[in-house]
């Protein structure tokens, strides 16, 4: 998008402006497009309520479609200009989040969904409308991803120990390298 280019010649503004417009007037559009179309609305510091309007009837129509990096985006791009956006979009995060299965998840997509369900609600914080179902289904994943990552932890130091009583407080790295290279434990080269 133009403002991820930091465009800002008027001109060019002006006439993406009224693209925009025209494909909201022309018919529905994909989630996606409605998102960068908020956002990118939003990063230009444009106002227009009737552009704002117009995505955000798109929008509620097929809120459960949105990708959760596009409700983040959109939540950004809308803000608090409509207050029933923000409303509803945390009311989809909230069910995202509470079916979400953290245990039979991935890291890396974990993280994902962490990342963009917290950055709704900083967004619905920074906006002042931040419910307080979304707050604590937040808290709860956060706490959720904690007590996992914890757990995997207590499981990494229970299979180091075997190594650590062998190699006075070392890895199990540590151990397997002074073990190929004759050092003791002590540090004594062993014959």
């Amino acid at each position: 998008s133009y403002a991820t280019l930091c465009v800002n010649d008027p001109n060019v503004i002006e006439a993406c402006a009224t693209d925009a417009a025209g494909e909201l007037a022309r018919g529905t559009l994909p989630p996606r497009q409605l998102a960068t179309i908020a956002w990118s609305w939003a990063m230009l510091g444009l106002e227009s309520s009737s552009l704002a309007w117009a995505v955000a009837r798109q929008a509620a129509l097929q809120l459960t479609t949105f990708k959760l990096q596009d409700l983040l985006l959109l939540a950004w791009g809308l803000g608090a200009s409509i207050q029933e956006v923000p409303q509803a979009i945390q009311r989809e995060v909230v069910h995202r989040i509470q079916r979400f299965d953290v245990q039979g998840c991935p890291d890396a997509l974990w993280d994902e969904f962490l990342k963009a369900a917290l950055g709704v609600t900083w967004v619905c914080k920074f906006h002042h409308c931040l419910t307080e179902e979304l707050h604590v289904a937040a808290l709860g994943a956060l706490t959720a991803r904690g007590a996992m990552l914890d757990s995997l932890a207590e499981r990494s130091r229970r299979l180091e120990r075997p190594y650590l009583e062998a190699g006075a407080g070392s890895s199990p790295g540590q151990t397997i390298a002074r073990m190929s290279s004759g050092v003791s434990a002590e540090g004594k080269p062993q014959p």
